[in-house]
């Protein structure tokens, strides 16, 4: 082959090894630069996802801080509600004729105010509602007694052929009426937003609250000192006495 074509064809061998790395590169450059638009558009959209994600949470919390604020604000006019019946069950239990310690058969029928399903229907959203867990504990001790003293009570209720009644039964269930109204009463600040919390009770609450159902004077000696003694045994004020 004449020297002239063997140039000529080296030049173009040349050329087309050049021109073969220069595509081979720029394929190689789009690659990357559609993997990196991927990448980002992925990064873009996990953003995107986290933002939506943050926005949900945010909403939901707003919503439950609204449930919570509702339930709080329904839960005041409710704890006034079991304030006063207790002071009706105190007042019933007052009107029993009652000989100590020698049963007194009472021939008219008892019949002491019956606690509102609302008014437990409010305290029991209240707790679902409630983040705190000490609203929630003593929201729940504040059910269960009223569930107590009712029972209790029904034992005594509507009997056509009369029923017996001691002093010492008077006294154990108008301390468990102190007890819810002091319940009750200490949850206001919670209720009313003035607290995030509910304090645990304490005895100097039920004192509050005995002398708030007008519980002093001779007629309640016995009631005083029970409940004296149960705080001299460090018993805790939220159990209602076990009889």
């Amino acid at each position: 082959m004449p020297a002239q074509y063997t140039g000529v064809l080296g030049v173009l061998n040349h050329w087309q090894d050049l021109a073969g790395a220069v595509a081979s590169t720029l394929v190689a450059g789009v690659a990357i630069w559609v993997s990196i638009k991927a990448l980002k558009t992925s990064n873009d959209q996990v953003e995107l996802g986290r933002k939506q994600l943050d926005l949900v949470r945010s909403h939901e919390e707003e919503r439950r801080e609204a449930r919570r604020n509702a339930m709080r604000a329904a839960l005041n006019p409710t704890l006034s509600s079991l304030c006063a019946w207790t002071e009706g069950v105190s007042w019933a239990l007052r009107e029993l004729p009652v000989r100590n310690p020698i049963p007194k058969t009472v021939r008219e029928t008892f019949s002491p105010p019956k606690v509102l399903d609302t008014d437990l229907g409010v305290v029991i959203s209240a707790i679902e509602a409630a983040d705190d867990q000490d609203v929630r504990m003593r929201l729940n001790r504040l059910i269960s007694n009223i569930q107590v003293l009712t029972a209790r009570l029904s034992l005594i209720s509507n009997v056509r052929n009369g029923l017996s009644v001691l002093a010492t039964d008077v006294d154990t269930y108008l301390l468990d009426a102190a007890i819810i109204h002091a319940q009750a009463t200490s949850c206001f600040g919670y209720a009313r937003r003035s607290r995030d919390t509910v304090a645990p009770l304490t005895w100097k609450d039920v004192d509050t609250a005995m002398m708030s159902l007008s519980f002093h004077g001779p007629r309640y000696g016995a009631l005083v000192e029970r409940a004296a003694a149960r705080r001299d045994r460090h018993e805790n004020p939220e159990t209602l006495y076990d009889e």
